[in-house]
């Protein structure tokens, strides 16, 4: 007969597993209470390898070496950059940096330095740098690729002027930026102007009326690690030169603007007792030499507009030869003019009377505006269409530059009010300035080559017209109906002047021009 507790066993045993899983304590109490092995023992292996692997997992998991906690790297003081444009965008280190000249269409002006890095007056790339491995002051002795530092310097700016001091930083994990200290000024961040960012720090500044070279130095940068204020490691240079208007001792120069011509006036301290004689002039923009010109000139002609050069002059001084720099922008262009395929097709939304070009005129592009009372040409006006000014009555003045090759006809037809006109092209087309009937006064410079027929017809007002040498062709009744003219000048020689090719005398002076005689350099040449 069979006990009671074999058949309670064997009962257990047959149990499905999820039952026998609740009731294995019960199991195992029944088993120790027998003091035998129960008949039924196929889940034991399992057991015991399911304990040995939890063992197993246990060791390797107290005695795996632990991986590293990720370090965060601190902010680095990369440098400082200046410009004179208002930050409108976040913009990125490099675009700060950028030394290029900008764009002829362009109306923003940008500072740019006089030496970047290199002490040979080429500018420098700031990605170019040699990176090496650097100690990142916490951040627990790792080894961390540095950014190249910037520097630079000085910079231009005008007297009275605001400039933006860029600060930058490299601050890849984004660490928040609390202050720095400049001049011995704090300036904390809700001082930076918008387009600042975690890497770029930028301060508005005004360089005051002092002409000089003044100095901004950062002294400490702050940001916030947790709960606690660390100082960003300062790695570049940490002062900056900026140079405001001239920075001379003894010279200085008036500079203005004619057209899109620079025009200068030495001035010399009072105290200066020396020969007051100029030695060289040049003009930079940044390390890059623009045009030398010789010390005598006083005209800057061909420099790019919508720019800002410095002027550097060299001078004796008893002994010493001295230098002068002298910052000055170029003419800024009108805006708003409508353009088609980079010509000028129309006034667009400019809503300027004097208006300063330099791109290619389209046929018509100015036809009757009213408003209109001065035009300059900039070297980029390479042609004016048929019609582009006619009837534009407020026209005054007009210089044409020789960089005009092509040029269409009655391009100033009609300006009732034009009263003076300086022409440099080498040729004027038919009809250009006829029906000007305030003109009195006509300059063609040397370099003009040929005058068009009717070029001047019905300017019943001309009364002076001074003609270069260098011309070679006059075509029939250029001053037809001229009633007031009645001085010709030319600045050649008599013989020069019998060697010009005059299409039909009668109908080049004959027309009702009062003129009898053309006064040359040696003479006179009566042309009746």
């Amino acid at each position: 007969m069979r006990k009671r507790g074999d058949i309670a066993v064997d009962i257990i045993s047959r149990i499905d597993d999820d039952v026998l899983e609740k009731n294995l304590l019960k199991r195992f109490e029944l088993w120790f209470s027998r003091g035998k092995k129960p008949k039924n023992n196929k889940w034991i292996p399992i057991i015991a390898a399911a304990a040995s692997l939890c063992l197993v997992v246990t060791v390797l998991f107290l005695i795996w070496p632990k991986a590293p906690v990720e370090q965060r790297q601190a902010p680095i003081y990369l440098g400082m950059t200046v410009s004179n444009k208002a930050p409108t965008t976040n913009m990125a280190m490099a675009d700060v940096y950028d030394i290029t000249p900008m764009p002829l269409a362009s109306n923003e002006l940008m500072l740019t330095p006089i030496y970047l890095n290199n002490t040979d007056g080429e500018s420098s790339d700031i990605n170019s740098g040699d990176v090496t491995n650097t100690d990142v002051t916490g951040a627990d002795d790792t080894n961390t690729a540095a950014p190249p530092e910037i520097s630079g310097g000085p910079y231009y700016a005008m007297p009275g002027e605001d400039i933006y001091i860029y600060v930058h930083i490299s601050n890849p994990d984004e660490f928040e930026i609390l202050s720095f200290t400049l001049n011995e000024v704090k300036y904390s961040a809700y001082m930076f102007v918008d387009g600042s960012d975690l890497e770029t720090l930028i301060l508005k500044c005004n360089v005051g009326e002092i002409e000089g070279v003044m100095q901004y130095t950062i002294d400490a940068i702050k940001y916030v690690d947790g709960e606690e204020i660390k100082d960003v490691k300062m790695e570049g240079d940490q002062t900056i030169e900026v140079m405001v208007g001239n920075a001379g001792s003894s010279l200085g120069f008036d500079i203005s603007l004619v057209g899109f011509d620079v025009f200068l006036t030495p001035v010399w301290d009072e105290e200066y007792e020396g020969e007051r004689e100029i030695l060289s002039l040049a003009v930079y923009d940044g390390g890059k030499l623009i045009k030398e010109y010789s010390p005598d000139d006083r005209i800057l002609s061909g420099l790019p507009n919508n720019s800002r050069f410095m002027l550097l002059a060299t001078y004796k001084n008893g002994e010493e030869i001295e230098t002068s720099r002298h910052i000055f922008d170029t003419r800024k262009l009108s805006e708003g003019l409508q353009m088609t395929g980079g010509v000028i097709t129309g006034t667009g939304s400019c809503t300027d009377t004097v208006l300063y070009l330099n791109a290619p005129i389209a046929d018509e592009a100015f036809l009757d505006n009213k408003y209109i009372t001065e035009v300059h040409f900039g070297p980029g006006v390479t042609s004016i269409g048929n019609r582009a000014f006619v009837g534009c009555d407020g026209i005054t003045e007009v210089s044409i530059p020789s960089t005009v090759t092509s040029w269409g006809t009655s391009s100033f037809n009609c300006c009732e009010k034009l009263t003076t006109v300086n022409i440099g092209a080498s040729e004027i087309p038919f009809d250009t300035f006829s029906a000007c009937r305030a003109l009195t006064k006509v300059t063609l410079l040397d370099g003009v080559t040929e005058i068009g027929e009717g070029a001047f017809n019905e300017c019943r007002g001309l009364e002076e017209i001074r003609l270069p040498n260098t011309l070679k062709r006059i075509d029939n009744g250029p001053f037809g109906y001229c009633f007031s003219l009645e001085y010709i000048y030319y600045g050649g020689t008599v013989e020069q002047w019998n060697e010009i090719e005059i299409a039909n005398d009668d109908m080049a002076w004959n027309m009702y021009c009062p003129a009898t005689y053309v006064q040359c350099s040696d003479g006179t040449v009566s042309i009746r």
